[in-house]
């Protein structure tokens, strides 16, 4: 790789960076890796982030990680599936939702449950009726089970801080997190 290609590279780093501080989506820099493609790559010359724009994050060279199949790789890495991140994504929606977070009138694709049952949360969702399995995928749908099975704890959570901690304190979805650690 020539010294222009690497300073290309460079620039290109600090652009993401730019964006990232932009629309405030900090990089996580232990998951930041650098990929050598070539092997012939010179290996000495030292790729940069700057995060927060006080301190240099060197990206490290990861080769245990190549030969890995996905979950093992995100086991190694201390990663949460895809799958995992989704529905914990979904949740942290619902409660937005249930909250008034949201700008958005959530409140039309939810119904909440009779109150008259004594298991569970003051905020059960009811489950509607599907006739098609594409209806069934949609997200006010696919989200009730997996809502309706957290504790009061959880979905009564005075901040979204409060609740995003209590969810990743719940054994809700675990078996979809295949990080060993």
């Amino acid at each position: 790789m020539s010294d222009n290609e690497r300073c290309k590279l460079q620039e290109n780093l600090d652009s993401l960076c730019e964006w990232s501080n932009t629309w405030k989506l900090k990089f996580n820099a232990a998951k930041c890796k650098v990929l050598h493609i070539n092997p012939d790559n010179d290996q000495q010359y030292r790729y940069t982030m700057l995060d927060d724009t006080e301190n240099f994050i060197a990206l490290s060279k990861v080769n245990e990680e190549k030969d890995l199949g996905y979950e093992d790789r995100f086991r190694s890495l201390g990663l949460p599936t895809l799958e995992y991140r989704r529905d914990r994504n979904d949740m942290i929606q619902v409660y937005k939702a249930l909250h008034g977070i949201d700008d958005i009138n959530w409140m039309s694709l939810f119904t909440l449950a009779p109150s008259n049952n004594t298991r569970g949360h003051s905020l059960k969702l009811f489950k509607k009726q599907c006739k098609t399995t594409h209806r069934l995928n949609t997200f006010s749908i696919r989200v009730v089970d997996q809502w309706n099975n957290l504790s009061d704890l959880t979905v009564t959570a005075k901040t979204l801080n409060n609740f995003k901690s209590s969810l990743n304190g719940e054994n809700w979805n675990l078996y979809k997190f295949i990080c060993s650690c």
